[in-house]
This record gives structure tokens, sequence and C-alpha cells, in this order.
């Protein structure tokens, strides 16, 4: 699914769209639901097929909303549970068309993991990239 993205966590589901950036959280949710949600999640296939998109192009305006929403995400994730560590991309240091080449590349790499969802294949590449460092006191 391109339009929207489906999240699953404690037992609600949350729908967020992409053209509207609403979100209308369901609960509870059932195992059913949940397995139809999953079903529904953006591919990393389709993720590359969006992120090889033409600059200015509807699939390259998909890509970096992707992009965008996942480093927020995390971000705000991280913000809350410091121990919680999935990447540390700077959002003001670093450009986002940096962050797009190279979950192309990663993207390209691991195309054995086409049919998994987007998010996860994303966060494993983007973490090896832009790994967070425990700096340690003196």
């Amino acid at each position: 699914m391109v339009g929207g993205m489906f999240l699953v966590a404690l037992g609600t589901v949350t729908v967020a769209s992409a053209d509207t950036g609403q979100s209308v959280t369901k609960a509870p949710a059932s195992e059913a639901t949940a397995a139809a949600a999953d079903e529904q999640f953006l591919t990393a296939g389709e993720l590359l097929q969006s992120c090889r998109g033409a600059a200015g192009s509807r699939e390259d305006g998909l890509c970096l909303e992707f992009i965008f929403g996942l480093v927020r995400t995390v971000t705000e994730m991280q913000q809350q549970d410091p121990a919680t560590q999935y990447f540390c991309i700077d959002p003001g240091a670093t450009p986002i068309r940096t962050v797009q080449g190279t979950l192309l590349r990663g993207l390209e790499e691991r195309r054995d993991v086409a049919a998994m969802p987007a998010f996860e294949i994303a966060i494993d590449v983007l973490g090896r990239a832009w790994p967070c460092v425990q700096v340690q006191p003196r």
C-alpha cells in the first residue's frame, strides 16, 4: 500500500494517511486485524521502486515522505526512550537526499527482502549508515 502506513502496537491499529497526514486509531486490534494491517505495509520492494523515481516525480515524493516520517518518528521515539537507539540522523545537518541515496543503495543491495515491510529494512539500512555512538565520559 503506497498511499498510507499502518502501525500495529499495543493492541491498537493506527492508520496514517500519506495523503492527508491524519491518523485514526482503532482499538482493540484482533489478530485478524493485525494480520490484515501487516499485509498492507509498504514493502521494501515498493519503497525501492519509489526511491528510484525521477526527482520531483510522484514516486520520488512518496520516497521522501517515507524517509521524513521514519526519521522523525524514530528521532521522537529515541528522545522519549534514550535506551532505544535505531539510528542517529541529525535532520538539521543531514540532507534528506543524502539519506535517500543511502537508503536506495541499501535497498538495492538487499533485494532478497523485497517482500518485507519497508520500515524494518529501512531502519536496518539507516542504522548501519548512521549508528548511534555512545560518548564515554572522561
